[in-house]
């Protein structure tokens, strides 16, 4: 068993390294037993840490209206097989696609994992903790379904530019990711927790043009230790999501009726901020969840958007509107 990292990663560096990790890719993608390769154990996963998948190629094909076009040639392609108890912690694995596929009790922490593509794969109990997955397809709809995602952990996973149509989320940890301006349009999500800067992140009911049936409900979802930067929560009630409870967020009850007191005492307002507020409270009210209680604003982002004048006018509108609509139930 190899226990140094450094040395776990430079064993792929040889001659003999890299003639071995292409025998290992070349086996995986056939789902043949990689047992009499003698490649060792770490925590009970083969160990496959630091290895790296063959390169993807790129080949120039010029220009089109001002933008450089290349084709990438060479992406490891990987369908109806089983991952299962493989450790890929710090692997170079960019450019991967699984289809109809399952990766079990695997381990891909700090991997590189950019631009992956996941189409009717299940994931179960494996981490990515710390991995970068940029721009990859977490969840489009395949073959009548999307992938599903069970106890995977995500904590501080680079995300960004990822796209997730379709797949469903079910005791996954996304705590301290980085998930900026991801639309999960209809993924589903199911007991998982978000911890740390959530900003520009759209959650859906169900979205326009994806073919999944069941709604998302965003059932016992923790976000409780996030920071919630323009997130919006579109048609969804939040009656089982534990929202932020640091003194920056603001929880407000009668959530409709707080949006059309608080639209009606702006409707006239012609300050930077008063048209702001109009905008983005309409906004809000347009995509309330049809029997939504309660909703969240970050005064931080009035801030953001308007300054102190601001973020202090939007939070005594909001509360005063708040207050107005508990004496009406």
């Amino acid at each position: 068993m190899i226990d140094d990292m450094g040395k776990t990663t430079n064993r792929w560096q040889t001659p003999a390294g890299v003639k071995l990790a292409r025998e290992v890719f070349k086996r995986l993608v056939v789902g043949q037993s990689l047992s009499d390769l003698n490649l060792g154990q770490y925590e009970g996963r083969v160990d496959l840490r630091g290895i790296r998948a063959p390169q993807v190629t790129k080949e120039e094909l010029g220009s089109f209206r001002g933008w450089s076009v290349e084709k990438l040639q060479g992406y490891l392609e990987f369908r109806n097989v089983r991952f299962e108890n493989l450790d890929f912690s710090r692997a170079e694995l960019r450019y991967c696609r699984f289809f109809t596929s399952r990766i079990v009790n695997c381990r891909f922490d700090g991997a590189r994992c950019e631009s992956w593509g996941l189409w009717g794969v299940d994931v179960i109990n494996s981490s990515f903790r710390g991995a970068g997955l940029r721009d990859a397809a977490l969840g489009p709809w395949y073959e009548g379904r999307g992938s599903t995602y069970r106890s995977v952990d995500f904590s501080r996973a680079d995300i960004r530019g990822a796209t997730s149509s379709s797949a469903t989320y079910v005791d996954c940890d996304f705590s301290n990711s980085r998930l900026d301006k991801i639309d999960f349009q209809s993924s589903s999500f199911v007991r998982c927790r978000f911890a740390g800067s959530v900003r520009e992140v759209l959650f859906y009911d169900l979205a326009f043009g994806t073919k999944k049936q069941n709604p998302n409900l965003m059932e016992d979802v923790d976000f409780s230790e996030a920071q919630l930067h323009w997130v919006a929560f579109r048609r969804l009630n939040l009656d089982r999501v534990r929202l932020p409870e640091d003194k920056n967020h603001l929880i407000v009850k009668n959530y409709r009726c707080v949006l059309q007191r608080a639209l009606a005492a702006v409707k006239d307002d012609e300050s930077r901020h008063g048209r702001g507020l109009r905008r983005v409270l309409a906004n809000y009210l347009k995509w309330a969840g049809p029997k939504q209680a309660i909703g969240v604003f970050n005064r931080l982002d009035f801030a953001e958007a308007w300054g102190k004048e601001g973020e202090e006018f939007a939070v005594e509108l909001l509360r005063r509107a708040e207050q107005d609509c508990s004496t009406l139930q």
